[in-house]
């Protein structure tokens, strides 16, 4: 064990000896300033003297080195550390400091520079620190100052290191939840702004200096003076330099549609998106122009089925959760902190839900009698729950009425075995504007989902699927298609703009539009090789959330991954008594109330 006393005695007498001189025997020369130094010490914590005293070179011959690229003070700094092991750290000296200790491999001063700027970074100096980084490779203060640039990205965007960052940094960046902003326009503004090598708002003056310097590193590092008078520069080489930015600036409008969708378009204001269709850069770029277009249609169209668009920032006043039932318990799964959240108790036996965007419903069977007869009978009750007051209303009441329910545009949808039109005894408007629409299916339907302004309805034509796709317009069956696998549990999620649709035994399948009221089915991969019932699927993030009932640990072993369609798959084990259904509801809804892991 080694005691501290003892190496502080040992680290005084060191620094005495240097500051005599006494024994030296090799000489650093810095800015025409000699350092006296000590070989061992030197080769023992630096990897740079190391190898230099280890070596046939000249000035290890001579017993001198003439160090570049390193002021005479900065080295001073270094050399009372090494001997005195005094702390000569400040934020004037630090990047010197920092980059002379990676260009002479001293590690433990590198290291302990690091420490100085965890301690030191603040709203002003964050973004030099995150560009100093990646150039000297620091994992450490790069995932720091990540944190800071999430956290002050309206100043970030301003400055040079954020027209520096590759696609890469910048998709991340904007992908993230955590990023925090004051309006989503802000975040799109800076996309454009990236895109095009300068702020919009700059004079066209401007605009000309800018441009070329996109990539440039900033003035922040060491001066290095050339010999060359920059005057006498080769035209050619300037010309070169110009059409290398010039590419770069074509490469990067090549990916504004894949930026602008890993954004929160949807949160965007509709006058903002409007503006944006006459946008340059978008009236060049298609998939760019049609994805603002989709967007702008949801506005126009609340409850048009683009849930994979819809998402929210840990900033913004909504989040994205999953509603589902356990219990008698309703419950809030809130995907971004991978928590369950109670939000109502009741003893009411809920079997189904839907939802679109803050709306609830739910359904539940009871047996009471009916106004026109004085026997009971089987009655299935349709509520709407307020997440704000945590209060449910009964919205309808339907005489032996079975099956699903569905929410799209203005429909409540009922999907049944047996007409109900006529069975409707008690409906209830709360401003919803909802229009119940009957979807009668023989046989019995194992489940559903929406897709391109149609339902489908799976049947079970054992051991095949029976899809039959409604129309919600003509409200009339549109076309029958047969699928191998169960027909039971079958769950769908939408990834940008895709429709998928997954079976209980891992069975992966996209949904496609080949017009004329036809779709096809594309196997996309088989996920599991086991019969596992689910109760709700998600896209949020490059994660699939899968809902489901409780699986054994070789069974969470068994998932494949999903290359091109999700970075991560997360199983969310529950009792479910109803399907998960996604949706988003206002955060101060669910602060107060309990959370449970996932």
């Amino acid at each position: 064990m080694v005691k501290s006393s003892l190496a502080n005695s040992l680290q005084t007498c060191l620094g005495q000896r240097w500051t005599h001189e006494d024994f030296s025997d090799f000489t650093v020369v810095v800015e025409d300033v000699e350092f006296e130094c000590h070989r061992f010490l030197l080769a023992s914590c630096s990897g740079f003297f190391s190898l230099l005293l280890q070596s046939d070179m000249k000035e290890n011959l001579e017993k001198k080195v003439i160090l570049k690229n390193i002021s005479k003070e900065t080295f001073s700094v270094i050399l009372n550390c090494i001997y005195k092991g005094e702390d000569g750290l400040t934020l004037d000296n630090i990047l010197n400091v920092w980059h002379a200790t990676h260009m002479l491999d001293i590690k433990y001063l590198f290291e302990e520079c690091e420490h100085f700027i965890l301690n030191n970074i603040d709203s002003l100096n964050y973004h030099q620190f995150f560009h100093h980084a990646k150039f000297l490779g620091s994992k450490a203060i790069i995932s720091s100052t990540q944190q800071s640039i999430l956290q002050y990205f309206e100043h970030f965007r301003t400055t040079q290191t954020f027209f520096d960052l590759s696609f890469e940094e910048l998709h991340e960046l904007i992908k993230d939840t955590n990023l925090n902003v004051s309006s989503e326009n802000v975040v799109i503004d800076a996309i454009l702004e990236w895109v095009n090598g300068y702020p919009k708002d700059n004079d066209e003056t401007t605009r000309n200096m800018a441009t070329p310097t996109v990539l440039n590193d900033t003035n922040e590092f060491p001066e290095y003076k050339s010999d060359t008078d920059s005057s006498f520069v080769d035209d050619e080489v300037s010309d070169l330099l110009l059409d290398s930015q010039l590419n770069v600036l074509d490469e990067r409008k090549g990916k504004l549609s894949i930026l602008l969708a890993s954004s929160r378009l949807c949160v965007a204001s509709e006058d903002y998106l409007e503006n944006l269709l006459v946008h340059p850069l978008l009236t060049s770029d298609k998939n760019a122009f049609r994805l603002v277009k989709e967007v702008l249609l949801y506005h126009w169209k609340p409850q048009h089925h683009v849930s994979s668009l819809v998402s929210y920032r840990k900033c913004q006043d909504m989040c994205n959760v999953m509603a589902f039932v356990s219990d008698g318990n309703i419950f809030f799964y809130l995907l971004d902190e991978k928590r369950s959240c109670k939000m109502l108790h009741k003893s009411a036996g809920y079997t189904h839900l839907a939802a679109v965007n803050s709306d609830l419903f739910l359904c539940y069977s009871k047996f009471e009698k009916c106004s026109s007869s004085k026997n009971k009978s089987n009655c299935v009750q349709y509520e709407y729950f307020d997440v704000t007051t945590k209060s449910v209303k009964t919205l309808a009441k339907i005489i032996n009425s079975s099956g699903s329910f569905f929410l799209c545009n203005q429909y409540l949808i009922f999907v049944s075995d047996c007409p109900i039109s006529e069975k409707v005894i008690h409906i209830q408007n709360f401003n919803q504007n909802h229009i119940f629409l009957t979807i009668q299916t023989e046989p019995h339907a194992k489940a559903a989902f929406i897709h391109h302004e149609c339902i489908f309805v799976s049947h079970d034509a054992h051991p095949d699927t029976e899809l039959r796709v409604y129309s919600l317009q003509k409200q009339a069956l549109v076309c029958v298609k047969k699928l191998p696998g169960p027909a039971e549990n079958i769950v769908s999620f939408v990834d940008r703009g895709r429709t998928y649709m997954l079976q209980k035994n891992g069975n992966l399948w996209l949904v496609g539009y080949t017009g004329k009221r036809e779709f096809d089915f594309k196997m996309v991969a088989r996920l599991w090789n086991f019969f596992w019932n689910m109760y709700g699927a998600v896209c949020y993030n490059d994660e699939l959330f899968l809902f489901g009932e409780f699986l054994t640990e070789s069974g969470k072993k068994e998932f494949a991954p999903l290359p091109g369609l999700c970075d991560n798959i997360v199983i969310v084990e529950h009792d479910y008594y109803t399907q998960a259904v996604p949706m988003s509801v206002p955060r101060s809804a669910i602060t107060k109330h309990q959370i449970y892991p996932a």
